[in-house]
């Protein structure tokens, strides 16, 4: 899962239709902190370019029985924000 956003930068760049995902994540039941990374296009990501912007987020996840997967749950916490809730879900092969 991914998603595609427009996301202004601190320095004032505007990006356009960006691919963020979930790259890196860390943590206990207590708390995961993940990075989420932003690359030009998803097809920069799977020929292996580096990202353009990272950002670190931090939440606390479910771990009942039924919970979805941490890396799913990062993603659902996003769209909580409000700068990500209109960002569009990327799904990949097998994850719908």
């Amino acid at each position: 899962m991914a998603i595609i956003t427009n996301k202004t930068l601190n320095n004032g760049l505007f990006l356009q239709g960006v691919y963020g995902r979930i790259d890196t994540i860390s943590g206990y039941k207590g708390g995961l902190d993940f990075s989420l990374n932003f690359y030009v296009s998803r097809d920069h990501f799977i020929q292996g370019k580096g990202y353009i912007h990272q950002e670190m987020h931090h939440f606390i996840p479910d771990v009942g029985n039924r919970s979805e997967n941490f890396i799913r749950q990062g993603y659902l916490y996003l769209k909580t924000l409000e700068e990500y809730e209109r960002a569009d879900d990327v799904w990949e092969e097998g994850q719908f």
